[in-house]
């Protein structure tokens, strides 16, 4: 019997984790390091859009999260938080240092963590004339970020075609955080 992998992200902002990707295949033999970080081996049985509540250590299938997230909100009509909760060191915001190019994707969409930063979900847009990136989304602002902490976008990059063999890192600088 093979392991079932899943790429899980903090979609929610509230620490579960979606399963966004899966595969029978161990990914540390098909990733470099820093991107397996991302993977984690899932219960039999798990599905795409299924969530980790890390609160309870509890997987639920996608609809019956949806569910549950729904009969916990907030009544239509009485005051909900507008805006999430950021903590110290959320991102507020980023800047393209490089624009990069080869990339074949019209966003990418990701979690970045560094070293002891963790959280930060980001949709870094691409025109898709000079495949580099063009504009940033920040979707959750993580925390424990520090002005000036740089990342390269990794996913989205055409490295197959015969005529791409020097694509150039899409490179993004931190600019501003809660404090």
């Amino acid at each position: 019997m093979t392991n079932l992998w899943a790429k899980l992200y903090d979609t929610d902002r509230n620490g579960n984790l979606e399963a966004v990707q899966l595969s029978d295949d161990d990914p540390s033999t098909l990733f470099t390091p820093e991107a397996c970080q991302y993977w984690h081996a899932v219960p039999e049985g798990t599905a795409m859009g299924d969530v980790l509540e890390k609160e309870t250590g509890t997987w639920w299938k996608g609809a019956d999260w949806l569910d549950k997230v729904i009969a916990e909100s907030p009544p239509p009509g009485e005051d909900a938080p507008a805006v999430p909760n950021i903590f110290e060191g959320g991102v507020l915001a980023v800047e393209i240092v490089a624009a990069g190019s080869n990339y074949i994707e019209s966003s990418v969409r990701d979690q970045y963590d560094i070293e002891e930063s963790q959280g930060l979900v980001l949709e870094v847009m691409f025109d898709p004339k000079t495949e580099g990136a063009v504009s940033t989304v920040i979707h959750n602002p993580g925390k424990n970020y520090q002005v000036g902490q740089t990342f390269n976008i990794h996913h989205g990059r055409d490295l197959q075609t015969w005529d791409r063999r020097n694509p150039t890192w899409c490179t993004i600088r931190i600019t501003e955080i809660k404090t």
